[in-house]
């Protein structure tokens, strides 16, 4: 939304300061450049100023806006009585789950995902704070902080999913079952074994690690016949030592990390598999 203001006196460049005392002379006084005075200024209510990278993928955007425009020719003002600002990305939101992860770091910041372009409404009280929260969020998308941070955990299993599906989708003979037992206990896939069921987890925190080991030493104790596999999403990140080196103990095989896993689970399972 804008306001016209006609004005009854040109809007003059800064004059020099007028210095005081003897020997001092006055400064002429400016009147503005007639070029620079024949367009408005400035030229834009919003423009990107730079862009800088901060390492680790992380980059600062800065960003001006200018809530007042004025127009010499004309002699008036345009006040700018709320500001849009979007943010144009290429990204690939190929699944629902990416969809929702990139939604709610839109939504966290007050602002709208409307057809691919991330937009934020401020009204003038609220210009310099919006400016600030824009800019982070376009910190989050353009250092691409969706996949390489924020999300990379709530993405794991999807991705794990997505590596067994793709490569032993016709060796799979259960998933996501859960011990009537220990319900929070799941088991994510299940295939027959050679000689014994394999069954195959993923652990992403210290939390299923535990509840994996738990698991495991529940199916020992009741002298169930199967082969363990844990698939972490990173052995050195988000998981206690503790946890991680009694799961370890636990499990037949590991993986250390989900690419590991993507370059050498299919022929290890391809030689376990029936």
């Amino acid at each position: 939304r804008v306001q016209t203001l006609a004005l009854d006196y040109p809007v003059l460049p800064v004059q020099h300061p007028i210095a005081t005392g003897v020997g001092y002379e006055k400064p002429q006084f400016c009147i503005g450049d007639s070029i620079a005075y024949s367009e408005k200024y400035p030229s834009s209510v919003v423009a990107l100023t730079d862009v800088s990278c901060l390492g680790n993928k992380e980059k600062f955007v800065g960003i001006n806006v200018s809530p007042i425009i004025y127009y010499p020719t004309e002699n008036k003002c345009e006040l700018i009585e709320s500001v849009s600002i979007r943010i144009s990305y290429t990204f690939d939101i190929d699944t629902d789950n990416k969809e929702r992860i990139l939604n709610d770091i839109i939504l966290a910041k007050n602002a709208e995902n409307y057809d691919g372009n991330i937009i934020m409404t401020v009204t003038p009280e609220q210009i310099y704070t919006g400016i600030m929260t824009y800019s982070q969020l376009i910190n989050q998308v353009c250092g691409l902080d969706i996949l390489s941070r924020e999300a990379v955990t709530d993405l794991f299993y999807e991705n794990l999913s997505a590596t067994i599906e793709t490569t032993l989708s016709g060796k799979i003979y259960d998933k996501d079952v859960t011990l009537p037992q220990y319900k929070d206990m799941k088991i994510y896939y299940i295939f027959e074994g050679k000689e014994k069921p394999l069954y195959l987890f993923g652990i992403k925190d210290t939390n299923k690690a535990q509840q994996t080991t738990i698991c495991c030493l529940q199916l020992e104790q009741k002298s169930i016949p199967f082969k363990s596999v844990a698939v972490f999403n990173n052995i050195d990140t988000g998981i206690t030592k503790f946890a991680r080196n009694t799961l370890m103990n636990t499990v037949g095989k590991v993986f250390t990390d989900l690419d590991g896993f993507a370059e050498y689970g299919k022929n290890y399972l391809e030689n376990e598999i029936a």
